[in-house]
């Protein structure tokens, strides 16, 4: 009989962990308020890069391709604003948050479904300019 063992790491997860906290903006609803929460759950130091991803008719405000530094145990707090079109389609669509090493492998990876509402808003015009009239006889 030959003696084998094998060696099970007692840490589960990741070694960064992520929460997208969706923060609602009353003032003006074009835009997308996230606060991004990054903790490092390892015993060294991290390095790398936060992306975000948008679909068509969002736009990132801030910067989309952020790097990070992780001591052991931080967390670090990334605000995030995506200002939305006017012409967008209404239905849900996908905001994507990924975090990359310094080998540029995938850490975390995670979405945050933002539903978009139908506009029902009409803007109307009129064909001639308005005409104005000094007296009745005009």
């Amino acid at each position: 009989m030959i003696p084998f063992s094998i060696w099970i790491s007692a840490q589960t997860g990741t070694a960064i962990s992520m929460e997208i906290r969706n923060e609602p903006n009353q003032a003006n609803p074009n835009i997308i308020e996230i606060l991004l929460v990054l903790k490092n759950n390892e015993s060294k130091h991290f390095k790398g890069k936060v992306e975000v991803r948008t679909p068509k008719g969002f736009r990132t405000i801030s910067d989309s391709n952020s790097e990070i530094e992780l001591n052991p145990g931080q967390n670090l707090f990334i605000p995030i604003k995506i200002l939305t079109s006017n012409t967008i389609i209404s239905g849900k669509a996908d905001l994507t948050f990924t975090i990359t090493d310094e080998k540029n492998q995938q850490v975390v990876k995670k979405s945050l479904s933002y539903v978009v509402m139908e506009n029902n808003n009409m803007k109307i015009t009129t064909e001639n300019p308005v005409v104005y009239m000094g007296t009745y006889k005009d």
